[in-house]
């Protein structure tokens, strides 16, 4: 089985890199084989038992929350614009699953809204 992508998932200009388009597709295709979507309306549909499957797949340590995210980011290159402008339960479900360390300075992980406060307390 093989998930199909729409034809507006084509024109988009991010990623830009072919790579990334791959894995995106791969990750995909790896739903639609374990039986949870083949395309973009089953995912839309399907998406309490697709986050099922994706928290199952990994623990929740730094690789596994890294490799869940690439999942809902492959999720996310599928869906449509619309979709994507609003909360969807596949956006809550990577607010739950942040980086725990930053990968560059190793820091305990800051979320963007105390990071913010934190810069502007500085000024």
């Amino acid at each position: 089985m093989t998930f199909t992508l729409e034809p507006d998932v084509l024109l988009k200009t991010s990623p830009a890199a072919d790579s990334s388009k791959k894995i995106y597709k791969s990750k995909l295709n790896a739903l639609a084989k374990a039986g949870l979507a083949e395309n973009r309306e089953e995912l839309k549909k399907n998406h309490k038992k697709v986050i099922a499957y994706i928290e199952a797949l990994y623990p929740d340590d730094e690789g596994g929350r890294q490799k869940k995210r690439v999942i809902v980011y492959a999720v996310f290159y599928a869906m449509d614009a619309a979709y994507l402008q609003k909360k969807n339960w596949y956006y809550r479900y990577l607010q739950k699953i942040p980086p725990l360390r930053h990968t560059v300075t190793g820091a305990d992980w800051v979320p963007l809204d105390k990071y913010r406060a934190s810069q502007s307390a500085d000024e």
